[in-house]
């Protein structure tokens, strides 16, 4: 199996739209949302050795989430699209602290959304180092919700501490974790975007730490009377 950024056509500049060709395949976030996915556990042992290629070879994809990987069967071919956010190309291995900071950033969230807790702790297990030294300025953290969350978290500031930052991303991803109700497998991030979209980021924040220490069943109670007013 192979790993490939999907082949551009053009860019149109006066859309600022990126063409690129139709890849015909299964996406990624299709595969995860199946629980009784045949292939499941070599999907996610897959991404497991792809964060590990990525931090050896230096390379980090700002957008390495489930909904931007195309898998084409004829070919055992993985194509990767979306790259709006920042790429970083190193000449050799990108340090674990480092690393550590990519992943929880952004693609752990997206991952959680479709992957139960076991499954998340088999995947990012290896990746999360705590480094609860230094601050990161809000002007660096580029997420409204992300940011929202922190200021109703730990107040407004001009820079978090590292320990912060990384409470908070550890909320985000579990409040977006799947849980069985009766056997039914339920996404609350299916909710909280909705939330967060129709909302706003302050509507989301208050969302996430109203439910953030409830019990799976509370949990599924509350966001299913909240979605009744974000339909």
């Amino acid at each position: 199996m192979s790993l490939s950024p999907v082949p551009i056509v053009r860019w149109e500049r006066d859309n600022s739209v990126l063409v690129t060709e139709f890849i015909e395949g299964d996406n990624l976030e299709h595969i995860l949302r199946d629980p009784d996915h045949a292939e499941r556990k070599e999907w996610i042992a897959l991404i497991r050795q792809l964060y590990g290629e990525l931090r050896l070879s230096g390379f980090l994809w700002g957008d390495f989430a489930p909904r931007n990987m195309i898998f084409r069967r004829d070919d055992q071919r993985i194509f990767i699209v979306d790259f709006e956010r920042e790429q970083v190309f190193r000449d050799s291995a990108i340090i674990e602290v480092f690393f550590s900071r990519y992943v929880r950033n952004y693609s752990r969230e997206e991952f959680s959304c479709f992957l139960l807790r076991e499954e998340q702790k088999f995947l990012f297990e290896e990746f999360l180092t705590r480094e609860a030294q230094g601050y990161i300025p809000v002007s660096e953290i580029p997420y409204g919700r992300k940011k929202t969350l922190l200021a109703l978290l730990f107040g407004s500031k001009e820079a978090y501490s590292v320990e912060e930052v990384e409470e908070t991303e550890d909320i985000m991803a579990s409040t977006a974790t799947p849980f069985f109700v009766e056997d039914v497998l339920f996404y609350p991030m299916d909710i909280l975007d909705r939330v967060g979209c129709k909302g706003g980021h302050v509507v989301y924040a208050n969302v996430v730490k109203q439910i953030k220490d409830l019990e799976e069943k509370e949990k599924f109670d509350e966001l299913s009377k909240i979605a009744k007013h974000y339909r």
